[in-house]
């Protein structure tokens, strides 16, 4: 589970304090994890802004944390949570240092620059790796989000790199990925995210050499749920982070206008928006020291609703999507159901999302459940809506049914608009020993 500055503090507003300030918050929410993104790197001058310095990976802006990296990763390992950092590994700022320093890195195309450095170029690969291994070594990062907020067009055609005229964009992926191999091989520790500018770049070729993407920078409720259903029809959700409905810092989006303490949000809508960021790779981008003790409480139970019943499914289950694709403003399905399945042990995972505009009541049936088999069914006590759900996931005595009748007759659910359900089918009898982790799948429902 990560915390990310980004979209509350952008680079602007993020200094040493404050991210201290929140990693000492997130410490008693539970989460793992505490990403500093932009606006780390770069000349000491807190007017910097992070577009134009990329590519000067070597120098902290100590006008923002004068204490170094070190010291900020070294108090949130204090804090039992691992240290994530950004870095645009391939862009080249249009006032970065390294761009008069060298200049044989720079990707090129009719002598004009395209704004990364090539990697197509065998000394562009070294500087590469050498950069990100500082990253690790010096910084203490144990995660590095790997960002690409550009278009490299048809690539470089200098022929001083290793490559022909024709085929630098193809040299340079090929390049980039020998780079994330061999941080992978020496670092086996560290987790490499894919991000490009805010998940344009999700290809299967990526998936092999990173670890989990990141799936879009807008996160407002319909479009997290359209973009998941779509994605997950070529990766698993467990390779899918997203951060749920972000608290941008100022926003001239129309819908990203989340405000976690607002008072005409009721408890349902905020499960509703926590548990969409749930049905993958988990994370959240809000101001953590303003949360109210309230707030703080609910999402203690998520974190720990997440850490305890749901991510052992997502890492180890196979994946449905029970109901067709939610879609933006108003469109497509409005309801979203989707299902994990463990087959050692007989488990299964439901989560479900009633949008606005979904009919009132909606009876969603489950899959792959053993017919002759008897299960269990649990949920969260605090849902609205769900009289099949008749305790917690561990509830000594809960509701039993036959997989033919839930197969058949499904579970039929009342949840409020922007309500949720978090439903476990147990199979009764079935060993309780540590589940076997295979390689997940993606199903959609036939």
């Amino acid at each position: 589970m990560e915390w990310n500055h980004w979209w509350s503090y952008e680079d602007h507003s993020i200094d040493e304090d404050v991210f201290r300030a929140n990693v000492d918050v997130a410490a008693g929410l539970g989460v793992d994890l505490c990403t500093l993104d932009a606006g780390w790197f770069g000349p000491s001058d807190p007017a910097t802004h992070w577009v134009d310095h990329r590519g000067d990976w070597h120098l902290v802006n100590t006008s923002r944390f004068p204490s170094g990296l070190r010291a900020l990763s070294d108090h949130v390992h204090a804090r039992g949570m691992r240290f994530g950092l950004w870095c645009e590994i391939e862009a080249l700022g249009p006032k970065a240092a390294l761009n008069a320093e060298r200049p044989d890195l720079v990707a090129r195309r009719e002598g004009a620059s395209l704004g990364y450095v090539c990697f197509g170029s065998p000394a562009a690969r070294t500087w590469a790796h050498e950069t990100l291994s500082r990253l690790v070594e010096e910084h203490g990062a144990d995660w590095i989000k790997l960002d690409f907020n550009l278009d490299p067009g048809l690539g470089c055609d200098r022929t001083d790199h290793g490559h022909g005229a024709g085929d630098g964009l193809f040299e340079h992926y090929l390049g980039y990925y020998a780079v994330l191999d061999r941080i992978r091989s020496e670092h086996p520790h560290v987790v490499l995210e894919n991000c490009s500018s805010g998940g344009l770049r999700i290809d299967l070729g990526l998936a092999r050499h990173t670890h989990v993407t990141f799936l879009s920078d807008p996160d407002w409720p319909e479009h997290g749920l359209q973009i998941l259903w779509g994605a997950s029809t070529a990766l698993h959700p467990s390779r899918l982070l997203h951060w749920g409905w972000s608290q941008w810092w100022k926003s001239d989006h129309p819908h990203q206008t989340f405000e976690p303490d607002s008072s005409s949000l009721t408890d349902a809508q905020h499960d509703y928006y926590r548990r969409i960021a749930m049905v993958g790779a988990y994370g959240l981008s809000w101001k953590l020291p303003d949360l109210s003790e309230r707030l703080r409480e609910r999402l203690r139970h998520h974190h720990a609703l997440y850490r305890e019943t749901v991510a052992p499914f997502v890492a180890a289950g196979d994946f449905r999507r029970l109901t067709g694709q939610p879609r933006r403003f108003g469109a497509g399905e409005r309801w979203a159901a989707f299902q994990y399945t463990r087959t050692d042990p007989d488990d299964h995972l439901l989560l479900v999302f009633r949008l606005p505009g979904g009919q009132e009541t909606r009876t969603i049936r489950p899959l792959a459940l053993e017919p002759t088999g008897e299960y269990a069914v649990h949920g969260d006590p605090s849902d609205a809506g769900v009289p099949s759900a008749a305790g917690a996931p561990d509830a000594a005595d809960p509701e039993r049914r036959t997989g033919a009748d839930l197969l058949a007759n499904g579970l039929t659910l009342r949840p409020p608009e922007e309500g949720s359900a978090i439903i476990v089918l147990r199979r009764v009898g079935a060993s309780r020993d540590s589940p076997t982790v295979h390689a997940p799948v993606v199903r959609s429902q036939s």
